[in-house]
């Protein structure tokens, strides 16, 4: 079970996804909203992942876990309205993301 916590709760999952992803996260806004922490435990090679993005960004492994989030629960929302998710690399190719 996770443990409760008390903070301050950032921005929505939405405004995640509405900003640039170099862009650091904004302050913690004043209104006190309860929290949840989570113990996530990973295989070897994802926690890999997550250390190697926690160096190239700079972000902590709460954002980084927060974005996932943010970026899963639309992805699934835009699957589950029948929209497709479509990811474009540098040089125009694409690939659609299936089975989230």
């Amino acid at each position: 079970h996770p443990a409760m916590e008390m903070d301050h709760m950032g921005p929505s999952p939405m405004e995640y996804l509405s900003r640039p992803f170099s862009q650091d996260p904004p302050t913690k806004m004043a209104v006190s909203n309860p929290t949840r922490r989570f113990d996530v435990r990973m295989p070897p090679d994802l926690a890999q992942d997550m250390q190697d993005l926690e160096q190239e960004t700079g972000l902590s492994r709460g954002e980084i876990f927060r974005r996932a989030m943010a970026l899963y629960k639309s992805a699934k929302q835009t699957q589950s309205a029948r929209g497709n998710v479509i990811l474009r690399d540098s040089d125009g190719t694409i690939r659609e993301v299936i089975g989230i």
